[in-house]
């Protein structure tokens, strides 16, 4: 598992957000789709009111429904999509290249 662990991405949405309001044109739309990818998954695990750390899809908390779970899927599928990980691929290079640092989760 990634040093962020379950909850890196979620983690780190606050700074993907910052970063990508200052990144360049170039850049601008692979930030785009990071961002609201992973701002799809927030909102909908808080929509459900349920813990990234400890959502288990398979055991969802009791009083979680079929339309939550369905879209805490939806969300977490998009954001494992081939496209968001050319995006986070895109920027992950632009951050080693341009700004000579790693981004870390």
């Amino acid at each position: 598992m990634a040093a962020g662990g379950r909850t890196g991405l979620v983690a780190a949405l606050p700074s993907f957000e910052a970063l990508a309001e200052r990144s360049p044109d170039d850049i601008a739309d692979e930030w785009t789709v990071v961002v609201a990818r992973t701002r799809q998954l927030v909102d909908a695990l808080e929509a459900a009111g349920v813990d990234p750390a400890t959502y288990d899809r398979r055991r969802p908390p009791p009083g979680t429904t079929p339309a939550q779970r369905q879209a805490i899927d939806a969300a977490a599928q998009a954001l494992v999509s081939t496209t968001t990980g050319s995006a986070m691929a895109a920027v992950q290079q632009h951050a080693r290249d341009v700004c000579k640092t790693p981004l870390a989760l």
